[in-house]
């Protein structure tokens, strides 16, 4: 199973790489702010806090990644992208393979296909916005040709299970402590935490037929490392850890963590959940800053 960070600075490449990364993933966004403002962001996140700052600090961040065999993926997965936009990503995708950039994260059928097309050797990753729940859109893409398909954070273990036994592609998941209720695929914005999204998962909702009744919106925030067990044995190819711009020594413990578990997996194959359960509490959690909250967890049966 491959640890996924994401990356922003060229600096934190190698830290990251010798906690345990095997592959990055990023974006950039090269003037596309300037011609198409960011109401349809190139890659669903609008801040350049969020981005590499330039071409030349990202070809400094694949040098370094060479260097050890880590590949590197772009982001480019707005859900999809007009014909007057499609010269300048035809030419975007050009500079970045030129400079080393492995694959990329789509979502847009008509990226999918152009790239198939044009760069046969540049791996094709579907990004969770395309939101496949059922087995015949996994059909549908792996048809398409892409080489790994991003799972929505919705999908159970079961699910995940039954859906890989009937499948050819890699899949991923996401290791996120706090996640949205709303379906990424399906939203407008993408702002965890943030006053600027539309759909405000945060308030507590009231049942206007029974006002005592609450219903809370927000995930708490959760370690979720338990449920590493499960995604490992459902031969999960890889796993993504959320958080483009987020401090290096956030990300780097989320690595380390998430390094310790696959390896610790690695050895004890057959051993019980709940015997893996003691371990990452006892030697993961009592050594980092994660917070457990067991019983809250989400999606760990």
């Amino acid at each position: 199973m491959y640890i996924i960070s994401p990356i922003t600075r060229s600096e934190d490449v190698k830290p990251l790489i010798e906690s345990g990364a095997n592959e990055f993933y990023a974006g950039i966004l090269m003037n596309w702010e300037d011609r198409y403002h960011m109401i349809n962001s190139i890659n669903r996140r609008y801040g350049k806090d969020f981005n590499f700052k330039c071409l030349h600090d990202l070809k400094k961040a694949i040098t370094i990644m060479n260097q050890y065999g880590v590949p590197l993926f772009i982001t480019m997965n707005s859900p999809y992208y007009v014909p007057e936009q499609h010269n300048f990503l035809k030419n975007y995708i050009k500079i970045l393979v030129r400079e080393g950039v492995k694959g990329f994260i789509v979502s847009d059928i008509w990226l999918i296909d152009y790239i198939k097309k044009n760069y046969p050797k540049i791996k094709i990753h579907l990004s969770t916005v395309s939101t496949c729940l059922n087995l015949e859109t996994f059909k549908f893409f792996q048809n398409r040709g892409v080489d790994r398909i991003i799972l929505p954070r919705e999908l159970t273990i079961t699910e995940i299970k039954e859906i890989k036994k009937q499948i050819d592609v890699e899949i991923e998941a996401f290791y996120s402590p706090l996640d949205c209720f709303n379906i990424d695929g399906y939203c407008g914005y993408q702002h965890i935490g943030s006053s600027k999204c539309i759909n405000d998962y945060i308030n507590t909702f009231v049942n206007p037929q029974n006002k005592s009744e609450k219903l809370n919106c927000s995930n708490p925030q959760n370690c979720r490392l338990c449920q590493m067990y499960d995604l490992y044995f459902a031969n999960v190819s890889a796993i993504k850890i959320i958080g483009r711009g987020d401090l290096l020594s956030t990300i780097k413990s989320q690595v380390l963590a998430l390094a310790k578990i696959i390896n610790f997996l690695k050895i004890n194959k057959g051993i019980k959940k709940s015997k893996f359960i003691d371990f990452v509490q006892r030697e993961v959690l009592n050594q980092s800053n994660f917070a457990c909250n067991f019983e809250k967890c989400l999606h760990i049966s």
